[in-house]
């Protein structure tokens, strides 16, 4: 029932190269805390290690939400897990959209 022990297993998961299961957690965390900014960042965070670009894209956008987050900006250029999608034109225009 914990959102954000499902996406930080889900971010293991990714790591050891379970994809599907990676997968059905991350769901799991989204059907119950959508609305959770840090646990769609987290949930990004593994879909980018697995190397699903545009999952972890659609992540990100859900994480910044209408919203702005400031903080989101400072994780999103430090984050190694990341790395993998700092090229990405979707990437480049979250990260414009950020307040400093």
């Amino acid at each position: 029932d914990d959102a954000d022990a499902l996406a930080f297993g889900a971010g293991l998961l990714a790591i050891v190269g379970e994809a599907e299961r990676m997968k059905d957690w991350a769901e799991r965390a989204s059907i119950i805390e959508p609305d959770d900014h840090y646990m769609q960042y987290n949930l990004a965070c593994a879909f980018a290690q697995q190397g699903e670009t545009e999952l972890a894209l659609d992540r990100l956008e859900q994480a910044l939400g209408p919203h702005s987050i400031r903080s989101l900006k400072e994780y999103m250029l430090a984050d190694a897990d990341l790395d993998r999608l700092r090229d990405h034109p979707r990437y480049r225009t979250l990260i414009d959209r950020l307040p400093e």
